[in-house]
């Protein structure tokens, strides 16, 4: 197991395997907040202390779920709303969420490669 926090240390995580790799995306949101996303499937990511800590963010069209710790302000992870899954995720795409990478311990993040997402765009 894998764990990360944000700076405060109420909200705390867990990964069943480390990322191979992070996204940079150059949406509105990710472009302010500067996240590092790594990606994994729901049942392969748990809270595992600060749920109640977490506030959500969601704008626009309404299909993810963004979640800061409302303590320290660290974006920990962003899922999709689960009325709007069938949209996020079109039959044939693994459903998956991103969790900041920059919040994972012990990760070398200038060993990963960095892939550059045009969200602004998609």
């Amino acid at each position: 197991m894998i764990e990360g926090g944000c700076h405060c240390g109420r909200v705390r995580f867990a990964l069943t395997a480390a990322p191979v790799e992070v996204k940079r995306c150059n949406c509105s949101i990710c472009t302010r907040l500067g996240s590092l996303c790594g990606y994994c499937a729901p049942d392969d990511f748990a809270i595992l202390e600060g749920e109640e800590a977490l506030s959500s963010y969601c704008w626009g069209d309404r299909m993810i779920d963004f979640r800061f710790c409302s303590h320290c302000g660290c974006h920990v992870h962003w899922r999709a709303r689960p009325e709007r899954i069938a949209e996020c995720f079109p039959e044939g795409t693994p459903h998956r969420l991103g969790y900041n990478a920059r919040l994972v311990e012990g990760l070398d993040l200038a060993a990963l490669p960095v892939i550059d997402w045009d969200g602004r765009s998609a």
